[in-house]
């Protein structure tokens, strides 16, 4: 599980960089391309968000499938000590 986590942080940082590279660089900017740059900056923005979703996303799905096997093995057992004393 900890590789999942070194993965989702290493793309994090990556775009982490990237992101704060591009937005020193449009700073220095003037006029037409300085919205050019803004429009960049929210693209790159918006993949940063989305890829911190589908991480989110996943290690959610991920937790939720052990919780719901976790809760399946509690009641079988439940219902074994249940069985045993009848």
């Amino acid at each position: 599980m900890s590789e999942i986590f070194v993965g989702y942080e290493c793309q994090y940082c990556k775009i982490s960089s990237n992101l704060f590279r591009k937005c020193t660089a449009a700073v220095s900017l003037d006029g037409e391309k300085k919205k050019e740059e803004a429009n960049f900056r929210r693209t790159a923005r918006d993949e940063f968000l989305e890829a911190g979703m589908t991480a989110a996303l996943k290690t959610l799905g991920d937790q939720r499938s052990r919780l719901m096997m976790a809760t399946e093995m509690f009641c079988s057992l439940e219902k074994k000590k249940i069985d045993r004393r009848d």
